[in-house]
């Protein structure tokens, strides 16, 4: 080989496959070859050092966009093999949003449903009073509550929340 083509990359690919005698090693090799690539070197180099198929996904997928963060998002996943973190990333990335990224920190650290539609109402809405409609309930876990504060939000009527205060405090029909 190395006679007919004087090339030192195919004998050096050679000697190679002729020590390890491994067909991964000179499949990885000869596609360096042919794309003189050094991704896709580093691609093949890493799954040789692990043998891991989730790390040559990892790379892969960095390799085909060449995004910090959507490697990022896999060395988590890697670490932790939490699907949860890795949809946390993924909307992260997609919406490279401060307010979603928090949304979701909080709903991995008490996988609460509730705390959960908490934010995504205020994520929505922007609104505090909203947010502190939503805090009571989940402080309470009360029916009426929200309905009082609900009430007290759409209207603004001041005579309202003396009404559902005093009931509150009688429960006094």
């Amino acid at each position: 080989m190395f006679y007919m083509a004087e090339d030192i990359k195919t004998m050096t690919l050679l000697v190679l496959f002729y020590i390890t005698d491994a067909i991964w090693t000179v499949t990885m090799f000869a596609t360096c070859y042919m794309t003189e690539d050094k991704n896709t070197l580093t691609l093949f180099v890493m799954f040789y050092l692990t043998e891991n198929i989730k790390t040559l996904i990892k790379f892969v997928m960095f390799y085909l966009t060449e995004d910090i963060k959507i490697l990022i998002m896999f060395v988590m996943l890697y670490m932790t093999e939490d699907i949860k973190i890795l949809i946390m990333f993924s909307m992260f990335n997609m919406t490279a949003d401060i307010k979603t990224m928090t949304m979701f920190v909080m709903f991995y650290m008490t996988e609460d449903i509730k705390t959960m539609a908490m934010f995504v109402m205020v994520y929505m809405t922007e609104d505090i009073k909203t947010s502190t409609l939503f805090v009571l309930f989940y402080f309470t876990d009360a029916t009426w509550t929200v309905t009082m504060f609900g009430i007290f939000y759409m209207t603004g009527d001041k005579n309202t929340l003396s009404l559902f205060v005093m009931f509150s405090l009688t429960k006094n029909i």
